[in-house]
């Protein structure tokens, strides 16, 4: 956090996700930020019945891996671009 690399807003709630970004409030005001996954925490069991009902969607395997390195690409691109290098991810 003191890098600033993360940004850590306390008292926020989600209020809206769409395809490519998630709403949310903190403060009295709203903002949009770009978003590509979403991970629910919800303690105990989660309430799938629920989730459903609502149009949540439960992805049938373990994707946590797949997230990560896929950030993990998009930052060393960043971080190429940012140096006008070619720069690569290769996984160990």
């Amino acid at each position: 956090m003191r890098s600033g690399k993360l940004r850590v807003v306390f008292n926020s709630i989600p209020i809206e996700f769409t395809q490519q970004s998630v709403i949310r409030e903190a403060g009295g005001a709203a903002e949009e930020l770009p978003n590509d996954s979403v991970w629910g925490f919800a303690g105990g069991v989660a309430p799938k019945d629920f989730l459903k009902k609502i149009g949540v969607e439960l992805g049938s395997r373990e994707v946590t891996l797949e997230v990560v390195q896929q950030a993990g690409a998009a930052l060393v691109g960043r971080e190429a671009r940012r140096r006008g290098t070619n720069l690569t991810l290769r996984a160990v």
